[in-house]
């Protein structure tokens, strides 16, 4: 890069910052940058350095691997959002850690947007958030994605977005995919305040139609689903996502698979797909297929959150109508 304007450049990848052979992000101008993926120790040279002008038409932004330590920081990574509010579509957040304050933080939270008019597609992985419920910055980012339909929460993460999810104080209505990690129980009690409380993260996704679950036992969750379908029998509260029709399940036992599959084609909302870890017994494909279900083994979970071209990949998957998922041969008898 010897040159410092660049004006028809839309795609920027900063992996390091010999990447830019030793040229400062502030010396960069780029008016028609709409993707912007920044990798590493480079992170915080954006943060730091690059004029705000530089994310004002923003429709994808990757930050990988960073840590705010200082409230100007957090103020400037708001500031940041704020900038690309209006034009954001796709915001991925990977391996990042937001430290304690001195102050109140409260400064950052009075720059956040009040909404992303644009957003469809948010990932949080590996994020750590250390700060009380008031002053979380990734909670009010989620309160903010009014028009969210693509949300990833992968691995684990000491964040108060789980507690958020199980306490009821955060609602996705507009979510139509989700991919969740789950924390194992001593997760839970290690990091995460307050108690699981699988009724209110059901009731937060309620157009959810596509769900892959991976890391603890997802098996609580299932069983929670299923309590609420049969008290909104009776009368009484709303069935668990109505619209859900595809089911990745990674790490849960075939059983509960199972009873899953039936219990939804007997509370009248039929799955129509299930992916899941491995081969399933014959048997069970059979009763998958008198139920009208696919059944799609998962050799690999896809598109897991390691990185950002899997995810990217995968994006372009969903917009083209393609599923990323591999297929086993029929089964004969």
């Amino acid at each position: 890069m010897s040159e410092k304007s660049f004006p028809v450049l839309k795609y920027l990848h900063l992996p390091t910052l010999g990447g830019v052979r030793g040229m400062q992000p502030s010396q960069i101008t780029v008016p028609n940058l709409t993707q912007l993926r920044v990798n590493y120790h480079c992170a915080g040279a954006i943060l730091d350095s690059a004029p705000l002008h530089l994310f004002s038409k923003l429709t994808t932004l990757e930050l990988n691997v960073f840590r705010y330590k200082q409230q100007s920081q957090r103020d400037r990574f708001v500031s940041i959002l704020h900038s690309a509010s209006a034009t954001l579509e796709v915001l991925i957040l990977r391996r990042g850690q937001f430290d304690p304050t001195s102050g109140s933080g409260s400064a950052s939270l009075e720059l956040m947007p009040t909404i992303f008019p644009r957003l469809t597609f948010l990932v949080l992985d590996a994020i750590v958030e250390y700060c009380d419920s008031a002053h979380s910055i990734v909670g009010e980012l989620c309160r903010a994605a009014h028009v969210l339909e693509r949300l990833h929460i992968v691995r684990y993460f000491p964040s108060r977005v789980h507690a958020y999810l199980h306490s009821g104080s955060l609602c996705f209505p507009t979510v139509r995919f989700l991919r969740y990690f789950v924390p194992d129980q001593a997760d839970w009690d290690k990091f995460i305040p307050g108690h699981t409380d699988w009724h209110n993260f059901i009731y937060a996704f309620p157009c959810l139609e596509e769900l892959q679950i991976s890391g603890g036992d997802p098996t609580p969750m299932i069983h929670a689903a299923v309590a609420m379908d049969v008290a909104a029998k009776g009368g009484n509260g709303s069935p668990a996502w109505p619209r859900l029709a595809n089911l990745a399940l990674f790490g849960a036992h075939e059983a509960i698979a199972i009873r899953f599959v039936q219990h939804r084609a007997a509370a009248g909302h039929p799955l129509s797909v299930v992916a899941y870890e491995g081969w399933l017994l014959i048997r069970t494909e059979r009763i998958f297929a008198d139920l009208n279900v696919t059944f799609v083994p998962l050799n690999r979970w896809p598109a897991n959150g390691d990185d950002y071209d899997e995810d990217w990949v995968e994006y372009w998957h969903i917009i083209n109508g393609t599923l990323p998922f591999r297929r086993r041969p029929a089964v004969t008898s």
